[in-house]
């Protein structure tokens, strides 16, 4: 058995929070750390008890573990005793430190386990532990602000609010130029078709405008369908764009193509009728576009609502043409006034030659997105008045 002056000693070394281990007789005297290799007086037993916040540290006092650490630190037969300016014993040299970790880690992984199952660390000091560091990346997550929401009631405002976008800007200059494309395709093949020759190149072009044109229907659909979604929901900006996935975007596409087949159905009827009767033909031109404008925004919120693009009626929408006919009123007036100015951008690419090609499909295109944007808001502000109205009721 060791005396207590033969026990370890275990303190900090002052100058990089180092553990240092020698013997409860070397106090008084000076040492070098083994980590930074400052010279470093050894502390009374009571003074490195105080600073070396050491748990499990009386372990290494007890009885059962003297006989293993007397058998690693007996000191050295040719030990030197004469006076140096720094003086280091054998046993602080042979000592093997454990990796250094910080005090507030041992302290929460020891509690009072012995220093024999510590678990060990190979990390450097003061490294933050990695479930903390998820713990910190969740709160970073949690404290991060909500999507900016519409109010209620929107205003003017949020209608054109869409245009200052940059994601809503960049698709809608990429679709004006597939667009200018798709007209400079239709534009060769009538050409070709109507002067009697190349009729090769025209019967090209013409499949070439009619792929191209599906492709960029599509594609163009499930733009404006996000806008609705997004805005029906909402969310001031539009975030949730379509991933890179044709099946879906086809199957997207059918909601828009579904509901302008059934709004231009009943025009092309009366269109019929008009031609039969003998009335002007302006007046037949004028019945689809009609009938189109009236009919798909109902039939588009409604396969929405129901979540399927086979279903154009829900009891739902058609509530809301009764119970908010304002609403309906202005939609239906920014609708006409869209139209017209879409009309007078149409025929200026038909009569103004091709440089006027890609400025008119630019004009069409945002004014896609701002009748897209106006539905949208229509369907949010409806919902937020069905929800008040069903509050009142209970």
């Amino acid at each position: 058995m060791t005396t207590s002056s033969d026990s370890p000693l275990v303190f900090n070394c002052p100058s990089c929070g180092g553990r240092i281990k020698t013997l409860r007789s070397q106090a008084g005297t000076k040492c070098k750390c083994p980590k930074c290799t400052a010279a470093v007086v050894v502390p009374a037993p009571e003074e490195s008890l105080a600073s070396s916040q050491f748990p499990g540290r009386d372990r290494l006092d007890s009885p059962a573990t003297q006989p293993a650490i007397e058998q690693q630190i007996r000191p050295s037969d040719d030990a030197d005793d004469e006076e140096d300016d720094f003086k280091l014993s054998d046993p602080v040299e042979r000592l093997t430190l454990e990796p250094a970790v910080s005090a507030a880690h041992i302290d929460s992984l020891a509690g009072d386990e012995p220093w024999s199952e510590l678990p060990k660390t190979s990390r450097p000091p003061m490294q933050p532990d990695p479930v903390d560091v998820a713990q910190g990346r969740t709160r970073l997550l949690d404290s991060q602000p909500e999507r900016p929401m519409l109010p209620p009631i929107p205003q003017p405002v949020h209608v054109f609010q869409i245009m200052t976008e940059l994601d809503v800007i960049v698709r809608g200059i990429g679709m004006s130029m597939a667009l200018s494309l798709e007209m400079i395709l239709v534009i060769k093949a009538i050409e070709f078709r109507s002067a009697g020759l190349l009729m090769v190149a025209s019967m090209v072009f013409t499949m070439a405008a009619v792929v191209f044109g599906g492709l960029l229907a599509v594609a163009a659909s499930t733009v404006f369908l996000a806008i609705v979604r997004d805005t029906s929901n909402g969310s001031q900006r539009v975030e949730s764009w379509p991933q890179p996935a044709f099946a879906e975007w086809f199957i997207e596409s059918l909601y828009i193509w579904t509901s302008c087949f059934l709004g231009l159905l009943p025009g092309l009827g009366v269109a019929v009728v008009l031609d039969v009767i003998g009335l002007p033909s302006w007046l037949s031109w004028c019945a689809a576009p009609v009938s189109l404008a009236a009919i798909f925004p109902i039939t588009l919120l409604s396969m929405l609502e129901a979540g399927s693009f086979i279903t154009p009626y829900s009891e739902i929408i058609w509530r809301s043409l009764r119970e908010a006919t304002r609403a309906w009123r202005l939609f239906y007036a920014g609708s006409a006034a869209l139209m017209l100015v879409g009309l007078l951008a149409l025929l200026a690419q038909i009569f103004g030659g091709y440089w006027l090609i890609l400025p008119a499909n630019l004009v069409l295109i945002a004014l896609l997105l701002i009748y897209f944007r106006m539905l949208g808001l229509l369907a949010w502000y409806w919902a937020n008045v069905s929800v008040v109205e069903s509050a009142d009721e209970d």
